[in-house]
């Protein structure tokens, strides 16, 4: 080793050990064993990388127009509705990679001599998430240039996701402030010394391309750590003291077991029926990012095999001749020891689960198709003839080679020359035609009020977070339930 290199990684590790004697010895990032931790990486690394194309996707699909608007003349009714359904898409998930690079924030704290491997990982997880977010920022400045009515509608709070007013600004003030490029340059410079330990970041390299092409400077910073130890990963997105603690620590540490539990299904199972319709939320879940409202998953429920075969009184013959390897699938148990009694759309794509693996959630709403068996039949054959494609991170309900949650339990129940299925309308949000799980909850509160409607209410398991536990509530409760803010669960 060279002298320089020598003195170089010795100032290095003075810098750790000052840091780690300013930093709590309790932070979560020090707790972290070798093997949770990279278990912890791999997840993060995931979501950022999802989170990314997710925005690449919606900068795609921007309401140009909108974005650029002068005044709000340039804005009626629908251009409004479309650019805050945008915002409001980008300022969740740039919300929660705000969470991860606050996580990941002391990594400093990490010694890069005796703790390589970790620091530099951390390093790079932190630094990714600045990159996304600074990157976002970027894009929208540039977006919003001469939109000074855009920028004022976007300055506007929205309570459910608990953002104050003025976030926009924010943004912005941090994308166009005077440190920020030597922020970019530094990390980029500091992930370069750490090439060894981290390996090829090619994703990482291109986004870091791209916004020295919007930034157009050349100023490399000659000392990374000490820049970027001095409040460069600061939230950009602060929230309400409750939701920014539970992102920031106890949303990465898993816990231990579901609010619904194995008791409370076994009680629910009774009442299920082939063709129920399972509305779920889980609120440790990183995928949650991204879908709006209260309620962000949906599933089908089919009911172990022999219960489907009694519900359709031989039926299920023509689905098993349609489908010969998914209703092999189907009879095989589920890992967990459990039959398969779930059909649902989920990161692998659509796959069968067993009720407790599917429902194992923090809440669980149940509704049921007020139509005959045939077309209970008919959307059960079509779940199992999607049984294999691929998760649809798009969100794009015009194809059916790859499908969402909620998109599959619309296409099994859609109107057509089959039946009058269950008329759920889409909506239209961050350039797409969709069908949140949490509008199909409202859609269902609407049609109460209907001669007919088109769905009955089963079941509704409400999990207490600080209990611990669920409680069985009514139709009331559940019919009120969309309304809840994305975080409500912090207040029970």
């Amino acid at each position: 080793m060279s002298l320089r290199r020598a003195l170089k990684d010795s100032a290095v590790e003075g810098i750790s050990r000052a840091y780690r004697a300013l930093v709590p010895k309790d932070l979560p990032l020090l707790q972290l064993g070798e093997a949770e931790f990279e278990s912890l990486a791999d997840e993060h690394a995931g979501s950022l990388d999802l989170w990314g194309s997710q925005l690449d996707a919606l900068m795609a699909r921007a309401p140009r127009r909108a974005f650029g608007a002068e005044t709000l003349e340039d804005l009626p009714f629908e251009a409004r509705a479309e650019l805050r359904s945008h915002w409001d898409a980008m300022l969740d998930v740039l919300v929660a990679v705000d969470r991860i690079k606050k996580f990941h924030e002391h990594f400093p704290a990490l010694s890069r001599s005796r703790d390589t491997r970790r620091h530099a990982r951390s390093f790079a997880l932190a630094f990714e998430a600045f990159t996304l977010q600074f990157l976002a920022g970027l894009r929208l400045v540039r977006l919003t240039e001469d939109g000074p009515a855009a920028r004022k509608l976007l300055d506007e709070p929205i309570p459910e996701h608990g953002i104050p007013p003025r976030r926009f600004h924010l943004l912005r003030w941090n994308v166009l402030h005077v440190v920020e490029a030597p922020k970019l340059a530094a990390g980029e410079a500091y992930l370069a010394s750490l090439r060894e330990s981290i390996g090829p970041t090619p994703r990482l390299d291109l986004r870091i391309a791209e916004a020295r092409a919007l930034l157009r400077f050349r100023d490399i910073a000659k000392n990374g750590l000490a820049i970027l130890r001095s409040k460069v990963f600061d939230a950009w997105f602060p929230l309400q003291k409750g939701v920014a603690h539970w992102m920031g620590e106890t949303k990465f540490r898993r816990r231990p077991a579901p609010l619904v539990g194995r008791t409370d299904l076994r009680d629910l199972e009774p009442d299920l029926r082939p063709g129920d319709i399972l509305i779920e939320r889980r609120n440790w879940n990183l995928s949650n990012v991204g879908l709006p409202g209260f309620w962000p998953h949906a599933a089908l429920y089919v009911g172990p095999p022999p219960r489907l075969r009694t519900f359709l009184g031989g039926g299920e013959s023509g689905i098993r001749k349609r489908h010969p390897a998914a209703w092999r699938r189907y009879l095989e148990a589920h890992d967990d020891g459990r039959p398969r009694a779930v059909i649902e759309a989920m990161g692998p794509g659509v796959v069968f689960n067993s009720l407790e693996r599917s429902a194992g959630a923090d809440y669980v709403g149940v509704l049921r198709p007020r139509l005959p068996v045939s077309e209970i039949a008919t959307a059960v054959d079509r779940a199992f003839g999607y049984l294999g494609r691929p998760y649809d991170f798009d969100f794009d309900f015009l194809t059916d080679a790859e499908l969402v949650c909620s998109e599959l339990v619309y296409k099994c129940y859609q109107p057509g020359s089959e039946g009058r299925g269950v008329p759920f309308q889409l909506s239209r949000a961050a350039g797409r035609q969709v069908l949140p799980p949490n509008d199909m909850a409202a859609q269902f509160d609407r049609w109460r009020g209907e001669p007919e409607p088109p769905l009955e209410f089963v079941a509704f398991l409400d999990g207490r977070e600080k209990r611990g536990d669920c409680v069985r509530r009514d139709e009331e409760a559940f019919r009120a339930s969309h309304r809840r803010p994305k975080w409500d669960f912090l207040q029970e």
